[in-house]
């Protein structure tokens, strides 16, 4: 019976997404390490194992999992190319949420042009700028900014002592069209990945 459920979950966990196919290149191999590292988890596999029984040869594997809301894609603005959006958050291995801290900050990404922008913070979400503020400006097309709330060191901003002491923060990104890339209200060397 063990075998039976083992087998079972291996097919389980290297099923794809339902929404695969529509992923760029970047994004299914983003969802494949995150796929992998549940998947190799020997600490997760051992869990798996009740306590007293033999450990048996191989491990079980550990279950991947994505809810709805693990992957998404936006349109920043009429001319920009399709955002990916992986939340962290949203996917579990063996039931835990190994992606994200205990403070509930999750390492997600956002992918636009092939390049990878690894953030932490909550689930990010769109703010949608008012069309009274793009009337007459052709300098400034985006329609969206990325938002997503921060914490801790991640909320200090440009090395002002007013604002790196902030427990919490909202952060924002959004595309210029000049670069081709996402551009972050903070300075972050870490971009992209």
């Amino acid at each position: 019976m063990k075998n039976l459920l083992a087998c079972a979950l291996v097919l389980l966990s290297s099923v794809s997404p339902a929404f695969a196919q529509e992923m760029s290149p970047k994004a299914t191999e983003v969802w494949q390490e995150l796929t992998n590292t549940c998947e190799q988890d020997k600490s997760l596999a051992l869990e798996m194992v009740e306590f007293g029984e033999v450990i048996p040869d191989p491990l079980p594997i550990p279950v991947f999992a994505a809810k709805a809301g693990a992957y998404r894609q936006v349109e920043l603005s009429p001319n920009s190319p399709t955002v990916e959006i992986i939340y962290l958050g949203a996917m579990t291995c063996n039931g835990s949420h190994v992606f994200c801290g205990v403070s509930g900050m999750c390492a997600n990404r956002i992918i636009i042009n092939d390049l990878d922008y690894q953030i932490w913070g909550a689930e990010p979400f769109l703010l949608n700028v008012e069309p009274s503020a793009l009337k007459n400006r052709d300098y400034f097309k985006t329609t969206s900014i990325i938002g997503w709330f921060g914490y801790g060191s991640k909320c200090a901003s440009q090395g002002d002592p007013e604002t790196d002491p902030l427990r919490s923060c909202l952060l924002t990104a959004w595309y210029d069209e000049e670069t081709g890339r996402l551009v972050f209200q903070h300075d972050d060397a870490n971009f992209p990945i």
